[in-house]
Order: structure tokens, then C-alpha cells, then sequence
């Protein structure tokens, strides 16, 4: 009969720290959590910002020769020989091009951090109810192994978040600068960022 209160005694010990043990995880978890979660809306204010301030302005020639838009209804211009895109150089092309890149980055890297956010804010809401309130005994080890899931999956999600916000000013910088500005400039950024990578990926 001793032994068996003596087991009892053990098992219910070993129940105690366990649970004090996944408490700490939770607490990482959450802390974790919050913090990318902070970063994330830093950066998506930034993407918000570049999206609110850029002008996208076509070159004189314009998107549509004379002719499409006399045709369409719109202002044709007074300029009849104008060609549109057809009639644009190749620098307006390029600038064109680095201009729509660098939209649709800080589109993407924004939509990536917002994302990011609605997981750890979704994720300290429900998961500290789930392992206060969960159906069973086991619900704070579910909790603390859905913490440990939508950590990693919010990282991931910042990370990629990041790599577009840095492409986003690297055509910023492309498409707003004179090439001898521009072009050491972009390759610092990029020379830098390959640094980061290869040191993030070494932890």
C-alpha cells in the first residue's frame, strides 16, 4: 500500500513539473509571438507608406498610341505621331518595369507582415485560452505544441515578409536614381543582405 502511494506521490510530482515546464514554453511561445508580431506592423506601416507616396507616372508618349485612345474616348493628346508603349526607349522600359517591381514587392512583403500578425495575435489569444480551458488534460500540451506550430509559421511569414520589403528598395532605388548613384548603391544593399542570409542561416 506504501508503495503504491509512493507511486502515486511520484506520478503526481512528475505531473507538476511537467506542466510547470510547458507554463515556461507557453511564456516563450507568447513572448516570442509578440514581439514578431510588433516588428511585423513596423514594417507594414513602412510597405503602407511606400504604396501611399509612390506616383506612377508613364513617360510623354504615354500608355496608348494616339489613335487607342482617340478610339477609347480618351484625351488623345497633341501629339498625333505619339506611339504609346511602342514608342517608348529602352531606359523608360526599364524604369517602367523597376517601378511596377517595386509596388508589387511592397504589396507582397505588406500583405506577408499583416499576415504575420493576425497569426500571433490569433495565436496568444486562443492558445492561452485553450491550455486555461481546454477540454482535457492534455489541452496544455496541445496548446504549447499549436504555440510551437504558429511561432515557426510567423516567422516564416516574416522572413519572407522582409526579403520582399528589401527588394521593394532595392527597385525603389533603381528606378528613382541616376545609374552612378543607383547601381552601388542596389549592390551594397544586396552584398549586405547576402551577408545577413548567410549568418541567419548559420544559427
Amino acid at each position: 500500500m506504501t508503495l503504491q502511494a509512493d507511486k502515486d506521490e511520484l506520478k503526481a510530482r512528475l505531473g507538476v513539473d511537467l506542466l510547470r515546464v510547458q507554463e515556461k514554453e507557453l511564456g516563450f511561445y507568447q513572448e516570442n509571438l509578440a514581439m514578431i508580431g510588433q516588428y511585423a506592423a513596423l514594417l507594414a506601416g513602412f510597405s503602407f507608406a511606400n504604396l501611399s507616396s509612390h506616383e506612377l507616372s508613364a513617360p510623354e508618349d504615354g500608355l496608348l498610341p494616339y489613335g487607342a485612345r482617340l478610339a477609347l474616348g480618351l484625351e488623345p493628346g497633341d501629339d498625333p505621331d505619339d506611339q504609346g508603349v511602342l514608342g517608348w526607349s529602352w531606359a523608360s522600359w526599364l524604369v517602367q518595369l523597376l517601378s511596377v517591381l517595386h509596388l508589387v514587392t511592397s504589396a507582397v512583403g505588406m500583405v506577408f507582415h499583416l499576415w504575420c500578425m493576425s497569426i500571433a495575435a490569433v495565436t496568444t489569444i486562443l492558445g492561452a485560452g485553450l491550455a486555461l480551458k481546454g477540454p482535457n488534460e492534455q489541452a496544455v500540451t496541445t496548446a504549447t505544441a499549436h504555440f510551437a506550430v504558429q511561432s515557426n509559421e510567423a516567422l516564416h511569414h516574416f522572413a519572407q515578409g522582409l526579403l520582399f520589403f528589401i527588394c521593394s528598395v532595392v527597385s525603389w532605388i533603381l528606378a528613382s536614381w541616376q545609374p552612378h548613384a543607383s547601381l552601388p548603391t542596389a549592390a551594397a544593399v544586396l552584398w549586405v543582405l547576402r551577408r545577413a542570409y548567410k549568418q541567419i542561416s548559420a544559427l
